[in-house]
């Protein structure tokens, strides 16, 4: 009992102490604040900085971090928050005045081509004269050289010549001269020309034909190649030059 009395002493006492401080114009209520002499609670307080048109601090606007943008495969900062950057970066429309317009360059390209010699050449089986020096990479086949193997020496000595190979017999074949490995591959049947040459013909599957095929043609190309220079901006925050 003493001590539930000292505590409610107190509580009196605290509550007396209070209302004599607030003076008479002041309201007793537990939400109240003196505000310059007067009592006032929060809404009231409100009202009253509303009414008297008072500047109330506002917060500083949060300044917006540069926005990550991509280039490639690199990252880098634009200082440009993005608002102000054009529908159409890419046309010659959006170029400031002064801007200096896409620009098509003429380059001159020289290609060489290398020269093959011309030459004898003994085809495998089945083959043929033009087929066999378009495949080496020459220009064709030589039928005006062919047409001068026109006798067995003749023949003999330019298949030994260009392969190694001996001809036990000779015999006349019309559109070329051939050798017929019959037995050994060193040894065989030649034939020499007797008529008009074909290189486009080979009757006979086992005949290897001897061919004289042309160089290629010698010189050098020149070509005109064009070559785009674009000139590209997005303003005083990007520019860069295109070649096409």
């Amino acid at each position: 009992m003493v001590h539930v009395s000292v505590v409610v002493s107190i509580v009196l006492s605290t509550t007396l102490i209070f209302l004599a401080s607030a003076g008479p114009d002041s309201e007793a209520c537990p939400t109240c604040r003196s505000e310059g002499g007067r009592a006032a609670d929060d809404l009231a307080l409100l009202q009253h900085h509303l009414s008297a048109d008072e500047d109330w601090p506002r917060r500083a606007r949060r300044k917006r971090r540069p926005r990550m943008q991509r280039r490639g495969k690199a990252y880098y900062y634009s200082h440009d928050n993005g608002d102000n950057l054009p529908e159409n970066p890419t046309t010659t429309a959006d170029l400031p005045p002064d801007a200096p317009v896409p620009t098509t360059v003429t380059v001159p390209v020289t290609t060489s081509t290398t020269t093959a010699a011309p030459m004898w050449i003994l085809g495998d089986l089945h083959d043929t004269c033009n087929d066999l020096c378009q495949y080496n990479g020459y220009g064709g086949c030589g039928a005006d050289e062919i047409a001068e193997l026109d006798t067995p020496a003749k023949v003999e000595d330019q298949i030994l010549n260009t392969s190694g190979k001996t001809c036990t017999t000779t015999q006349i074949k019309s559109y070329g001269a051939f050798f017929d490995p019959v037995d050994d591959p060193a040894t065989g049947k030649c034939f020499y020309v007797s008529g008009t040459v074909d290189c486009d013909r080979n009757d006979k599957k086992w005949e290897q034909p001897l061919c004289f095929c042309n160089g290629c043609g010698q010189g050098s190309l020149v070509q005109a190649v064009p070559w785009s220079l674009v000139l590209w901006s997005l303003g005083p925050w990007s520019s860069g030059l295109l070649v096409l």
